[in-house]
């Protein structure tokens, strides 16, 4: 089963009480970004299933005929992390020190969900700019800019809300962005198009139901809109 790097410690859940419920069934994950997940598809890779961050991914496959039995299934947000000392205290913060900080900033490549997300946010709150002028770096996925703050090779960068859950006591420090500059991430969830989908569609069900949607809040993941 493919997924997006950022389901990565969701699924795994979800897969344990799936197999818990289900006994025989075992379930084999791979994450990646979302753009690769795609690729590896659209190369041949054996699958049962897909669930991509981003709507437009999810699309093209269906378009291909990849997939069938598409659904959103939930939804995420973006939040500042910061490494080290001295975090701003809040967006207006933010605002006003990165155009002149020697900040050294991370995010996720703009092939991938969580990079396009990312720049429309920092579009929305005039961040663009400065920010790209302090990259040292755009990541294959959202869990490569969460590793790259905690080693130590970058100071500041936008990840999911549920990715700086999934590693408490990494000395990292998050930041709400303002309303008016958050993007949505929307999930969705698809069964590819072989014999294997009636595996698939059970899964699918699994995950939209109350105890895979339970799982999901748990993580920190919003209802599907």
């Amino acid at each position: 089963m493919l997924a997006a790097a950022s389901l990565a410690e969701s699924f795994r859940e979800l897969g344990r009480a799936y197999e818990h419920s289900h006994p025989g069934e075992r379930l084999v994950f791979s994450f990646a970004g979302s753009q690769t997940i795609a690729a590896q598809l659209r190369a041949g890779a054996s699958a049962h299933l897909v669930a991509t961050a981003h709507p437009e991914v999810m699309e093209r496959l269906q378009q291909e005929k990849h997939v069938i039995d598409v659904s959103e299934f939930a939804t995420n947000r973006l939040v500042w992390v910061f490494a080290g000392a001295n975090p701003p205290a809040s967006a207006a913060e933010l605002a006003r020190r990165l155009p002149h900080s020697d900040w050294r900033l991370v995010l996720a490549a703009p092939e991938v969900p969580a990079g396009r997300y990312a720049l429309e946010a920092l579009e929305r709150m005039s961040l663009r700019e400065a920010a790209e002028t302090r990259l040292v770096s755009r990541e294959l996925d959202v869990k490569g800019v969460l590793s790259k703050l905690q080693l130590g090779g970058a100071d500041a960068g936008l990840v999911y809300a549920t990715d700086v859950a999934a590693a408490p006591g990494a000395g990292l420090t998050a930041l709400e962005l303002p309303d008016g500059a958050q993007v949505r991430a929307h999930y969705r969830i698809g069964a590819v198009a072989n014999e294997q989908r009636a595996r698939a569609r059970a899964f699918i069900g699994f995950v939209r139901g109350r105890e895979g949607q339970a799982i999901l809040r748990a993580h920190g993941f919003g209802a599907a809109s």
